[in-house]
């Protein structure tokens, strides 16, 4: 079997799940609810890791303007 092959295979296994309702980061309520309990500062920095499609970033950026954001 060729590697384009098994990556098709293996995300075929996982593309049933995406449109799933749950608790997940793509939840804009539940984002917004997970966000609003940390205790941002003008002067912390945020290093999002691997946490997905970016949302988190995006409502953190939108909550703190003024934090410094930093995605991986």
């Amino acid at each position: 079997m060729k590697h384009y092959d098994k990556i098709r295979k293996g995300f075929a296994k996982q593309a049933n799940k995406f449109g799933e309702k749950g608790i997940t980061l793509s939840s804009e309520e539940y984002l917004k609810w997970m966000v609003g309990r940390l205790p941002l500062q003008v002067d912390f920095r945020v290093l999002d890791v691997a946490t997905g499609t970016g949302h988190s970033v995006g409502i953190i950026n939108h909550l703190s303007p003024d934090t410094d954001f930093y995605s991986t």
